[in-house]
């Protein structure tokens, strides 16, 4: 099986569009549900070349191999033990399941009322049964309560809402000084920075201060109880690398919550009217 797949998905992950390999993972599926769908997950699914492109493959030809995978996970429930046991118990289930959510979530709007109470009562199950046997995942050193693929795949989805954690107390420690705040103070009073303002920030970002906040993201995400917060501070981190740091807006609302919080104790007082 493994020999049948894996030129198909290194096709898939330069051209998530090739219609052929598709089909012919589509005719593997159907010939072979269990197997096919079993190897594509666990033995693809943390592959570093093959993890984005998978999700968003099966998304898109979802409704065509719907009866497939609905089988795979019924299967995959009648085993679970089984499967605990052989596939390092637990964490390869967590992300089955989770790979299940993502795939659901992205076909669910173009499915039939019946179709949708089949996904619905499968998800169930899959989470009483994930619940009851309290599994956890872990990811390497990283030690994350969730799967750090389904973040990476949904990155927008969950950096969008996630600058508020700027506002959090278990940031506060990253505050930047009184002192470094006062050549920036009366464009931090209108809420604007100058471009000059942007260079004198990019020189306050030293390595020292990045890692800092690199490493309060990941002790964040993987010890706060709120999960979804928690995956908030892994996007974050995970976008601070894809960008210019001194622009990332979870480092402009600590710089700006640093600035009001110093005025409001009157640690900038006569600076302004100084300046």
């Amino acid at each position: 099986m493994d020999t049948l797949l894996e030129p198909l998905l290194s096709r898939l992950a330069g051209s998530p569009a090739d219609q052929v390999a598709w089909q012919q993972i589509k005719r593997q599926i159907k010939l072979s549900p269990e197997a096919t769908c079993c190897q594509l997950l666990f033995g693809h699914l943390a592959v570093e070349a093959h993890a984005d492109c998978l999700p968003s493959v099966l998304i898109e030809h979802g409704l065509e191999v719907f009866e497939e995978v609905i089988h795979f996970y019924r299967e995959f429930l009648s085993k679970t033990q089984t499967y605990g046991d052989i596939w390092g118990g637990g964490r390869e289930f967590w992300a089955t399941v989770q790979f299940f959510e993502v795939w659901a979530a992205g076909i669910m709007p173009r499915l039939s009322t019946h179709r949708l109470d089949t996904v619905n009562q499968v998800l169930a199950r899959l989470r009483s049964v994930a619940s009851a046997a309290k599994i956890n995942i872990h990811s390497g050193d990283l030690n994350l309560p969730f799967l750090p693929q389904e973040v990476a795949w949904n990155l927008t989805l969950y950096f969008t809402p996630s600058v508020i954690l700027a506002d959090y107390p278990e940031f506060k420690h990253l505050y930047f000084l009184p002192a470094e705040l006062i050549p920036l103070a009366l464009e931090l009073e209108n809420y604007k920075l100058s471009p000059r303002s942007n260079l004198y920030l990019k020189k306050l970002l030293h390595a020292t201060r990045k890692s800092a906040i690199e490493t309060s993201l990941l002790n964040f995400a993987q010890t706060f109880p709120l999960i979804l917060h928690a995956k908030w501070a892994y996007a974050i981190y995970l976008s601070l690398a894809q960008g210019e740091v001194s622009a990332h807006p979870f480092v402009l609302r600590l710089l700006t919550n640093s600035y009001w919080e110093a005025k409001a104790a009157g640690q900038l007082a006569g600076q302004l009217k100084s300046t």
